[in-house]
């Protein structure tokens, strides 16, 4: 079975530690992914996170990207396999942390077989970009990216996940997912910032449909 995405959602919050994307649908989905993007000068990688699906369903870590020497974008992934179906909350909670800024990126997968393993990318370029090296045709590759560079447009290359710009007068936070046609899928976004005011960090990987490769279950905290 080809694997599709069924349904995208977001949110985002300044200066909270909890982030609810309200109303979200789940029809025949087989897995649920959220990311968490976050500016602010202590990565969430680091810290404790609950994420909820219908206030029962708890989401696992897949894997994390941690900023530059300044240390301030980061992005975490979080999963869940065979979400209850139903049209209810998401909810992200931070234990012990309240970022400045934190914006959250649902989507929601048919067909889902297995997960490829996250690549991460960190810099502070223009024009912030990562590469999945271990995409198929046929995969779903998923990316998020946080980047300080704002002030100016984020626009993404491929289909629209989510976006927030501008965040507390800081932060651009932009998802975005398209299919594969091979290997070594690159996913990026213009962003005309670059230097010390566009510190950025993005984090992608391939959601593959039976047949596909990748590690099912994978759970890898990988942080660059």
């Amino acid at each position: 079975m080809a694997v599709a995405v069924e349904a995208t959602s977001g949110g985002s919050a300044v200066n909270n530690a909890t982030v609810t994307v309200t109303g979200f649908t789940v029809t025949s989905a087989n897995l649920m992914l959220v990311a968490i993007s976050v500016g602010d000068d202590f990565p969430i990688g680091a810290d404790a996170t609950s994420v909820t699906w219908n206030t029962t369903g708890t989401l696992t870590q897949v894997g994390s990207s941690s900023a530059d020497d300044a240390n301030w974008s980061s992005v975490t992934w979080y999963r869940l396999d065979s979400p209850a179906a139903a049209t209810a909350n998401v909810v992200v909670s931070l234990a012990g942390f309240t970022p400045d800024q934190i914006a959250v990126h649902v989507v929601t997968f048919t067909g889902y077989s297995s997960l490829g393993t996250p690549n991460t990318n960190v810099g502070n370029t223009a024009d912030p970009s990562v590469v999945v090296a271990d995409s198929a045709s046929g995969d779903i590759v998923v990316a998020v990216m946080c980047t300080d560079g704002s002030g100016v447009a984020t626009t993404e290359a491929n289909t629209l996940i989510f976006e927030v710009e501008d965040l507390g007068s800081d932060t651009d936070h932009n998802s975005q997912y398209k299919t594969a046609t091979g290997a070594s899928t690159s996913m990026s976004w213009t962003n005309s910032i670059s230097g010390g005011a566009n510190f950025w960090a993005a984090s992608s990987f391939a959601v593959k449909g039976a047949g596909g490769g990748g590690v099912n279950n994978a759970l890898a905290w990988i942080t660059a």
